[in-house]
Formats: C-alpha cells, sequence, structure tokens
C-alpha cells in the first residue's frame, strides 16, 4: 500500500518494485491510495507481511504452514483496536471455503453480516464500520467449513 500524496520519490519506487514483481509473474495485491490513507492501510497489513517474512517457529518446527493447523484458519487480531469508527478484520483460509464473518454485540445480537460467501485459500481482509454503534466491546465470529473462532474488539468513541 502507498499513497500518492508520499511524493513522487517513494510513488515511483513503488510503481517501479509492482513493475518487476509483474515482470517476474510474482502473485501479489497492492493498492494505491490517495489522500494520505497509505499509512493507515500499510499498517493494516504490516501483520501479515511480517508473518510472511519471518514465519512462526518454535522448538520442533522451523516454518508455520497453515495446512498443519488443526482448524483449517487463522483468524487475526481486528486493526486498529480499540478503533473508532472502523476497524480492518482480517483471517488467512488453508483451502477454498465458505466464510460467514459475523459481528455481535456484548449481548450476543448479531448487528451485522460483514462477509457471507465462498473464498479461495489465502488471506482476507474486511472492513468493519460501526459509526452507528455506541463505545463498548463488540465481538467477530469467523464461521468455515473448518471451524468457528470468535474474538472481542473495543469500539472507542
Amino acid at each position: 500500500d502507498w499513497g500518492t500524496y508520499e511524493g513522487s520519490g517513494v510513488l515511483g519506487y513503488s510503481r517501479a518494485f509492482e513493475a518487476m514483481l509483474e515482470e517476474k509473474n510474482y502473485e501479489f495485491k497492492s493498492n494505491e491510495w490517495h489522500d494520505g490513507h497509505s499509512w493507515g492501510n500499510w499498517r493494516a497489513h504490516a501483520d501479515e507481511a511480517l508473518e510472511f517474512f519471518f514465519p512462526f517457529s518454535d522448538s520442533t518446527s522451523t516454518s508455520f504452514e497453515l495446512e498443519d493447523q488443526p482448524r483449517g484458519f487463522v483468524l487475526n487480531q481486528n486493526y486498529p483496536n480499540p478503533f473508532n469508527p472502523e476497524t480492518r478484520i482480517s483471517f488467512r483460509l488453508s483451502k477454498a471455503s465458505e466464510v460467514k464473518l459475523t459481528v455481535f454485540d456484548a449481548l450476543g445480537r448479531k448487528l451485522s453480516v460483514v462477509a457471507n460467501e465462498q473464498l479461495i485459500a489465502g488471506t482476507h481482509s474486511y472492513v468493519f464500520n460501526a459509526s452507528g454503534l455506541g463505545s463498548g466491546v463488540y465481538y467477530y465470529r469467523l464461521e468455515t467449513e473448518a471451524g468457528v473462532e470468535t474474538m472481542k474488539m473495543l469500539l472507542l468513541k
């Protein structure tokens, strides 16, 4: 992610880097943002980049393979958290799956179905906008064919 406001130097290098990746047939995703949004978008994807370049390891393994995980998916903590009024919820799938991403209030009432679709394997990210909600604790739940996981997020206004 980069922004056009960042100046011709960064923008030029970013476009050249993108061209090099295309030339080498690498799979990648890039976004060009306007009006100062690139820092927030870059930060929202920084955890994914760090996981890619510095894979999880422990004393028994040297790399993190999603397929080795018993659930077949990883639900990440939303970012930013606490948030106001938007936050990004991302997750990774080890294989294509029917996915439902839902947000609930602290009493368990369904507030929003953020996603309900068939997705390919890989990392997916959605923005949840809570502009109509009050400060408090909310929960997001990811349901896949491989299982269900719920995480907590905090809206501060």
